[in-house]
């Protein structure tokens, strides 16, 4: 059926493709986009470069889906980069083109630990004057990784010069601001979009990954704001807004279930440090509480009342999705459940401290 594939109906499989980051069969849609009268010959030089560029970073992603910046990767991504130059070439006429190829090649030049050419392709993609929303899955989540590779990238050229080093590091925060928005935005319309085809989908959902720069991005936006700015060594609250803000609209979305555990664990480690000494309030949690009482005209249902119980339920809930990553992770069974037995035991300790708490203060009174 694929090689019969022209014309919008080709467009339409190499976007989801593309949007869903199934590379394996992007590849074998290559050929189509070369036929002659395809109708999609001008996505060949992005495609093609886009595909060598993401499958090796595939190949050589850890763990984690990450991969560290070298110089001595530029020598495996030429071809990449060539192709990328020729879709810019080819088709300046052609802005949603031009200004993909560019934020795939600031994405190459960072991985190779070109920053300020990553910094320059940024800049050359105009992502910050696009006037139109982005119109494909794909334009909205290499937006996203262009600004994540933008903060990332300033980040590894901040000067020694503290004054300028403080305005340098608001860029850094108001770069992952924008990815994590815009993040947050692509993984709500991937998940539709895995949903709305489930029987037919071109792979399926648990092995979607949504990458390493914008799950970096996500937690980054997180733990730089909880610091005001790099010679402040106080917390702040909008850091921990923006770890709850991230954990609910993670909530529900199977995709990134990893990466919902992970910021649940280390939303609980801030709140059980203490460092945010404030009331507790917290506009994310209220917001949702509201939308629960709105959509279900009930109030059965549990929302935390204090950081002890927000800590408790982070940690069930952390708890709770690694487990379910032992059915469905590459990781060995082993580190898994070192990861859930290290999660109880944190839950434990929050326990007998409570206990501990309430026995002194009936002590006391």
């Amino acid at each position: 059926m694929a090689t019969k594939l022209k014309g919008s109906k080709l467009e339409a499989e190499v976007d989801k493709c593309r949007g869903e980051c199934n590379w394996e069969k992007l590849n074998h849609l290559i050929t189509n986009i070369r036929t002659r009268n395809s109708g999609a010959e001008k996505l060949i030089h992005l495609v093609d470069g886009e595909l060598s560029l993401e499958v090796f970073l595939q190949k050589h992603a850890g763990l984690q889906d990450r991969i560290e910046p070298r110089a001595q990767h530029k020598d495996f991504l030429r071809r990449a980069e060539g192709q990328l130059r020729n879709a810019i070439t080819n088709n300046p006429g052609e802005a949603t083109i031009v200004m993909e190829a560019y934020l795939l090649l600031a994405k190459l030049y960072y991985f190779c630990a070109s920053f300020n050419e990553a910094l320059s392709s940024i800049e050359k993609s105009q992502m910050d004057k696009a006037t139109t929303q982005f119109t494909t899955l794909r334009s909205l989540k290499l937006a996203a990784e262009g600004y994540a590779v933008k903060g990332l990238a300033i980040e590894h050229t901040l000067p020694k010069d503290r004054k300028e080093n403080d305005v340098l590091y608001k860029r850094v925060v108001s770069s992952f601001e924008k990815s994590a928005e815009l993040a947050l935005s692509y993984i709500s319309e991937l998940e539709k979009s895995v949903n709305s085809s489930s029987s037919t989908s071109t792979i399926p959902s648990p092995n979607i990954r949504i990458g390493g720069l914008l799950e970096i991005a996500l937690e980054r936006v997180s733990y730089l704001s909880l610091r005001r700015n790099t010679s402040d060594r106080r917390w702040d609250l909008e850091g921990l807004e923006w770890y709850r803000k991230i954990a609910i609209a993670l909530s529900d979305k199977l995709v990134v279930m990893k990466l919902h555990q992970r910021l649940c664990r280390q939303l609980a480690e801030v709140l059980l440090r203490g460092m945010i000494d404030v009331g507790y309030d917290s506009a994310a949690i209220y917001s949702k509480s509201e939308s629960l009482k709105f959509y279900t005209g009930s109030r059965n249902y549990f929302a935390p009342a204090s950081r002890s119980e927000e800590t408790i339920l982070l940690l069930l809930i952390s708890e709770l999705l690694a487990s379910k990553n032992i059915r469905t992770s590459n990781t060995t069974d082993d580190e898994i459940l070192d990861r859930v037995q290290l999660i109880r035991n944190l839950k434990k300790f929050i326990i007998y401290y409570q206990l501990f708490y309430l026995i002194y203060a009936n002590i006391i009174c």
